[in-house]
């Protein structure tokens, strides 16, 4: 059974659906995850109960095989030369059970180098934050949180790289911690494609 079909026999992967399909609504216009973080709208939380459901749904092979986030060649670029100047360079990405925590740590095994030297599948990301570390995350609230917690923390859109250059410099920074979604997985884009290929 794929995974398309797998939501569409569970209960809540149909009520989710069938709310999705009500509202006639298109896969390709699922917000990103930051702004479903803060719902401001009815078509919103629809998208929001679609994405959590498949999310809570989805097996290790789903996360293993998620796309890469386009540009991410950039970003591992990047990292790896901080990595030859000696930086820890660490994944920090939040698991929704145990087979995603699976199925990102397959993901990580086969997409990155030998430079990154950990893998941190953990929902408290605020409890490694610290004067020396920096996340890159694409939610804002998860940044305030690693920042309230005593990190650095940079949300991950276009200035990126300049902000992350300036925490470098202006603090002694020993590990910088990169979230998967969002930042090296398109995740977006993987929901996006397996609510195309529902059907009830």
């Amino acid at each position: 059974m794929d995974f398309a079909t797998k939501i569409a026999k569970s209960k809540s992967g149909r009520n989710a659906y069938n709310a999705f399909s009500r509202m006639q609504l298109s896969p390709s216009d699922m917000p990103t995850a930051n702004q479903l973080d803060t719902p401001q709208s009815q078509e919103h939380k629809v998208f929001k109960r679609m994405a959590t459901t498949i999310l809570r749904l989805a097996d290790k092979k789903w996360w293993a095989n998620a796309p890469k986030m386009q540009g991410s060649g950039k970003l591992l670029g990047v990292l790896q030369r901080l990595a030859d100047n000696g930086y820890n360079i660490e994944i920090l990405s939040s698991p929704f059970g145990d087979e995603s925590r699976e199925g990102k740590l397959e993901w990580c095994e086969k997409n990155l180098p030998e430079e990154f030297t950990k893998y941190n599948i953990r929902s408290d990301k605020e409890s490694l934050a610290c004067s020396h570390t920096v996340l890159i995350d694409d939610r804002k609230k998860i940044c305030a949180r690693f920042t309230e917690a005593g990190g650095h923390a940079i949300i991950f859109n276009e200035l990126w790289l300049a902000e992350l250059l300036s925490v470098l410099k202006n603090n002694e920074i020993t590990t910088v911690y990169v979230d998967l979604d969002g930042v090296l997985v398109d995740t977006q884009a993987h929901l996006i494609k397996t609510i195309g290929e529902i059907s009830l």
